[in-house]
């Protein structure tokens, strides 16, 4: 029995943290360091470019009206995405705005140029470069909610950090940080939607209040979260409370759970809504248009899209994050052992692969691997470590099981560097994709159209990386934070092989 994985039945806030220790902040500093020295500083979507001008509209023009209007392929006068990837750009560009660019214009200016159709100082911009350390400072939150998490599933120390760390350092989620997608933030508030509902299962509503606030904030940035996790969490709220029985009026006390838990996500919903209304002119609006945001049903659509987000070379998870092949056999270890954690880890991996599979453009767009599937990630890399503990438990031949981890965490870290180092658009540009073509997906099941298998010149030039520090190396101060962070990176090293060393406690 390897008690150091075993799930603990009654997963309650008494063993999620003990007094211990810094590991949490050892974890964030770990993640942020890696991500700052990865950092490129410049954006990779007109989804990012909108989300990140729109928010000078919205501060500095007070306005939900872009004028001038942002010029991409055509004009954009207002904001179609969702907006909570904007109002988090708001604190960092009010800072900005006192800070570094002080007096300074381009700081509440959108770059416009009208003679040009696609304005390269929209992709390329300083009051962006200063404010794309936002995902990666969201996504070493993210990894310390995961570990609280872990620890209130019953890992230990331990094997939580080793958990965590491979979210972190060598998933499709790290090379997230250098982007300007908005999945980074609906995945953290999705991990803290759960933390605090796995603390809920003691019977307390402030956190079923906390984890339906958290899942409304996700909304805000990814509405469809009202679907997938959210049906399945409030079901958990309502069903699965403990102690229910024990209750003079357990039908009474399971709607006041549902309450709790309904009225922040309902007045996050309300105000998504009214958001879109002051946008669009009308209450109901997602700010999508007709064609690629739209779902799609047809069998064969479906069919695949599931193998495309799965296993094709341009997109496919198994592909990009092959650790996650061990999740399958750990979601039938979860169901034996906890049913409630189960049901969240199956609404936010199976969930998102079922619901992203009906959408028109199950690509995601030019992106880097499976961009629609990084809220799961999580989910995909604590099921997978859950499954290693199955096959250390089933298999007699005991060094099998880390020979199979080994070498799927060797495969991703590899396949996580070349996400980091190269710049997908750079080698999706050179194959002039048409838009059909891009909507329908198909052309991620030809090898020659993956960036993991054929995205690899320029390995030995490092003036080509798309890392900042690298392009900017022959300036002093580059060279320098090339050197802190590098130095920074060692003592964390060093610190996480004596942490690994010791006994547990």
């Amino acid at each position: 029995m390897h008690s150091n994985w075993k799930i603990n039945n009654a997963s309650t806030p008494s063993m999620t943290v003990r007094k211990k220790s810094g590991v949490p902040l050892l974890i964030f500093f770990t993640c942020l360091i890696c991500y700052l020295f990865f950092l490129s500083g410049h954006h990779y979507s007109i989804d990012g470019v909108v989300m990140f001008q729109y928010a000078k509209t919205l501060l500095f023009d007070h306005s939900f009206t872009m004028a001038p209007p942002l010029i991409w392929g055509r004009e954009f006068v207002t904001s179609k995405w969702p907006i909570g990837l904007t109002l988090v750009y708001i604190p960092i560009l009010s800072i900005l705005s006192i800070t570094v660019f002080k007096n300074n214009p381009e700081i509440s200016e959108i770059p416009y140029d009208p003679s040009q159709s696609h304005y390269p100082a929209l992709l390329n911009n300083r009051p962006y470069e200063y404010s794309s350390f936002l995902n990666p400072f969201i996504t070493a939150l993210t990894a310390v909610t995961l570990y609280q998490v872990c620890r209130s599933m019953g890992f230990s120390q331990k094997k939580a950090s080793l958990v965590v760390l491979v979210f972190g350092l060598i998933s499709p989620s790290t090379v997230y940080t250098k982007y300007d997608y908005a999945q980074s933030l609906a995945t953290f508030f999705i991990i803290v939607s759960i933390y605090f509902l796995i603390r809920g299962f003691t019977y307390d509503k402030k956190n079923i209040f906390f984890s339906g606030a958290c899942l409304g904030f996700g909304v805000l940035t990814r509405p469809e979260l009202i679907i997938m996790p959210g049906f399945f969490m409030t079901g958990l709220v309502y069903f699965i409370a403990p102690s229910i029985a024990r209750l003079p009026k357990p039908s009474l006390e399971r709607l006041s759970n549902v309450f709790w838990f309904s009225v922040p996500l309902i007045g996050a919903i309300i105000l998504n809504q009214y958001i879109n209304y002051s946008r669009f002119g009308y209450w109901f609006s997602t700010g999508y248009q007709q064609g690629s945001d739209y779902f799609n049903l047809n069998f064969t659509h479906f069919t695949n899209a599931v193998l495309g987000n799965l296993v094709s070379p341009g997109r496919g998870l198994f592909v990009f994050y092959p650790l996650s092949l061990l999740s399958m056999i750990g979601i039938v270890h979860l169901y034996k052992r906890d049913l409630r954690i189960a049901i969240l880890f199956t609404s936010i991996t199976l969930g998102f692969l079922v619901f992203y599979s009906t959408w028109n453009d199950w690509g995601a767009g030019i992106s880097w691997g499976p961009r629609f599937l990084i809220p799961a990630i999580p989910g995909f890399t604590v099921l997978a470590f859950l499954g290693f503990d199955s096959l250390s438990k089933t298999i007699h031949l005991k060094a099998l099981p880390f020979v199979i981890l080994v070498a799927l965490l060797t495969v991703g870290a590899i396949v996580t560097v070349q996400g980091l180092v190269f710049n997908f658009l750079e080698f999706y540009s050179k194959f002039e994709l048409s838009g059909p073509m891009i909507v329908g997906g198909l052309y991620h099941f030809r090898p020659e159209y993956s960036p993991i298998i054929n995205g690899w010149g320029n390995l030995f030039s490092p003036s080509h990386f798309d890392i900042l520090l690298f392009q900017r190396r022959s300036e002093p101060v580059y060279n320098l934070l090339i050197m802190l962070l590098s130095f920074a990176g060692g003592i964390i090293t060093m610190l996480w092989i004596t942490f690994f060393h010791r006994a547990e406690e």
